[in-house]
């Protein structure tokens, strides 16, 4: 996305309520007009689906298999070579014993430590006196539960042995809105099953729903990798400096600072680097497409609180009128866009 430093934006702001950022904006100003230009981008942020704002990316619902990680019974792990999901049945403080290994060209569960994961299993009830071996599947009549067998062993009774057997959970198909090395997902356009770049008549739409929890795929049936397009989140600002920390006494992961007119934002916790470190530290930049806009609305919003009611209401009407002329200029002029939100200013 093309951006600018934001103390264009907070000048510019500043110089819209007559001030002179050199001489007038002393540190509680700046932040009030920060936090101005704050409660402005949101609202223009999600007023359409900015192409610049836009991302593709495809996604999987529970991390890859990676081998030496500490593994718990019931985690899920995406196998790449088998391309599929399964269940840990057993603890692996470090994991050796791969979902799935590959013979003759066929790929077979190891079932003596993962189980296939499904969205519902169907296992028999389990009786007493059978002969049970590593990759068996029962459901203990007395409990409901359905487990997989790792240890092969007789019965002594309907109720499933848990110190040789592992709870099957149902494959939950959510994607959360933070992972690890992917964009952070803000608001979510639409889930398909193949790249709607490519394929933008035919994505294969899948339903879905939005929690807490991510973005929830309840879609039948479901590949196990899926492509979101997704507006990113909506950055933030701030106008406190930047001051070295001192030892253990770092910044927080997602705390920014200001520092010679840009805006940082902490990648790690205790974080006690300079700011050149990009590895710990992400710059920052304003949407250039809607710096325009967010300045006149900041600067309507200032002067709202100090009761000018009528300069508000007339730099509100140029702050709309900047917003359609950027829609028009960057997505109705294109293509017939799909509105996300309808926003109006009070006059």
């Amino acid at each position: 996305m093309r951006t600018v430093p934001f103390q264009q934006v907070l000048h510019g702001t500043a110089r819209l309520l007559g001030l002179n950022p050199s001489r007038d904006l002393n540190t509680e100003r700046a932040g009030s007009l920060t936090a101005y230009l704050n409660l402005a981008l949101p609202p223009a942020w999600k007023f359409d689906w900015w192409p610049e704002a836009l991302e593709v990316e495809p996604r999987r619902f529970h991390p890859d298999y990676t081998a030496g990680e500490f593994i718990t019974a019931g985690d899920f792990r995406f196998h790449i070579g088998s391309d599929a999901y399964y269940l840990a049945l057993q603890d692996q403080p470090a994991a050796t014993q791969a979902p799935a290994t590959l013979s003759a060209s066929v790929w077979t569960e190891n079932s003596a430590y993962w189980a296939r994961a499904l969205g519902n299993y169907t296992a028999a009830d389990q009786v007493s006196g059978e002969v049970l071996v590593a990759g068996n599947q029962r459901r203990d009549p007395h409990s409901g539960r359905s487990y997989q067998i790792y240890t092969a062993h007789t019965t002594a009774s309907e109720v499933v042995d848990t110190t040789k057997a592992g709870e099957l959970t149902p494959l939950r198909r959510a994607i959360a809105f933070d992972q690890d090395g992917q964009t952070r997902i803000g608001t979510v356009r639409q889930v398909c099953e193949r790249d709607p770049r490519v394929f933008p008549r035919r994505p294969g739409k899948l339903n879905h729903t939005v929690g807490s929890g991510g973005v929830i795929v309840t879609a039948p049936r479901v590949p196990p990798t899926v492509w979101v397009e997704f507006r990113r989140r909506c950055p933030e600002f701030t106008s406190e400096l930047w001051v070295q920390p001192t030892s253990g006494n770092g910044y927080d992961e997602g705390d920014l600072v200001y520092y010679t007119g840009g805006v940082f934002r902490s990648l790690v916790g205790n974080n006690e680097t300079a700011l050149e470190n990009t590895a710990q530290w992400e710059y920052v930049g304003f949407p250039e497409l809607l710096a325009d806009h967010c300045q006149l609305a900041a600067a309507g919003h200032a002067l709202g609180d100090q009761k000018q009611t009528d300069r508000k209401n007339d730099l509100l009407r140029q702050a709309q009128e900047k917003l359609e002329e950027v829609r028009e200029q960057e997505i109705t002029s294109q293509q017939e866009p799909e509105a996300a939100e309808v926003m109006t200013y009070g006059r």
